[in-house]
């Protein structure tokens, strides 16, 4: 039983993982496109950002420890 429960804990962080690293690089992107903008509106855009990459990794960790 303790096998079971251990296989499918790890199977079901695994996609929070690549949901994290997908995040990540997405991110990346977009700060590379904010770039181009005013320093006010990148800003703003790069804060709002990093809270739902946050948000995303905390809720990803949920999923990973409850399951």
């Amino acid at each position: 039983m303790r096998y079971a429960h251990a296989t499918r804990t790890a199977f079901s962080c695994q996609p929070s993982a690549i949901s994290r690293q997908l995040s990540a690089v997405s991110i990346n992107l977009y700060l590379k496109l904010l770039s181009s903008m005013t320093p006010c509106v990148s800003i703003q855009l790069s804060a709002i950002s990093y809270q739902l990459l946050n948000n995303t990794i905390k809720h990803s960790f949920n999923l990973c420890y409850v399951s």
